[in-house]
């Protein structure tokens, strides 16, 4: 009878480690192996860059280092984070909303118009959009790589 005992509190230990091992891995992946980008919480993440509260998801943009995921409450600070780091052309592990759906876009595939009659968290006027036609509507388009190099251009 203790044999039998002992057997199944080894199957119910063994199980159990399996349990919790299980639960830890599938909190500690990482969002890319998990399959999907990180929600952004309006009113309650934060800029990686400026600190500000993230309150509009339209100027919201992402960042993801190979470690983990930044978010910024508009694309200047996203700018402004990348050349802090040295990697201001690394916009293929960066994501942008767009302007009128709020849908993510890859930032190197997105469309930028600057128009500082439209306020963002900074100031700064970018808004990104999927789109090259909405994008038009708003200003004059630049890609990203336009984008960069204007900034570059500016804020030296």
């Amino acid at each position: 009878m203790a044999g039998r005992r002992g057997i199944n509190r080894r199957v119910f230990l063994m199980g159990m480690v399996a349990v919790v091992g299980a639960t830890a891995f599938a909190f500690l992946r990482l969002p890319s192996q998990a399959g999907g980008l990180p929600e952004v919480r309006l009113g309650v993440d934060k800029c990686a860059y400026c600190g500000m509260i993230i309150v509009d998801v339209r100027f919201a943009a992402l960042y993801y280092d190979g470690r983990r995921w930044e978010k910024f409450d508009d694309v200047l600070c996203l700018l402004d984070f990348l050349r802090a780091v040295d990697k201001l052309g690394d916009f293929g592990n960066a994501y942008v909303h767009d302007y009128v759906s709020g849908a993510v876009v890859k930032a190197s595939d997105a469309y930028y118009i600057i128009n500082k009659q439209i306020p963002t968290p900074m100031g700064s006027g970018i808004l990104a959009f999927a789109d090259r036609n909405t994008a038009s509507k708003y200003g004059k388009v630049l890609t990203a790589t336009e984008l960069i190099n204007k900034y570059q251009q500016e804020r030296v």
